[in-house]
């Protein structure tokens, strides 16, 4: 999953179906907060590293916080997912974002 200007996220599931997902910043310094229900992991991370997510269980909705503080502003973005699994395939059954972009108070 494509996040503009910010980076991508993707997921893997292992053979228990649980799920955990990957941030990898497309190419500056982010802050990454990462939520599964109420455990809450925030982290910066710098290009070439990337933020890996505990596996949990399928019906856990998981969210994103990805902020990318420059001079111009800031751009966020708000990743939303439920994963799941039907008949032993894991798949996203729900995934929304919400991307804003505010100009800096200099």
């Amino acid at each position: 999953m494509s996040v503009p200007l910010l980076g991508s996220l993707t997921w893997r599931c292992n053979n228990d179906r649980e799920f955990a997902f990957t941030f990898i910043p497309a190419g500056a310094t982010l802050t990454v907060q990462h939520s599964v229900e109420d455990e809450v992991t925030r982290r910066q991370i710098d290009p070439g590293e990337k933020f890996n997510g505990p596996f949990s269980k399928p019906a856990e909705h998981q969210e994103w916080v990805i902020n990318y503080r420059h001079k111009p502003g800031i751009i966020s973005a708000k990743l939303s997912v439920v994963p799941a699994v039907r008949q032993g395939a894991c798949f996203i059954r729900n995934f929304t974002l919400e991307e804003t972009r505010q100009p800096s108070h200099l």
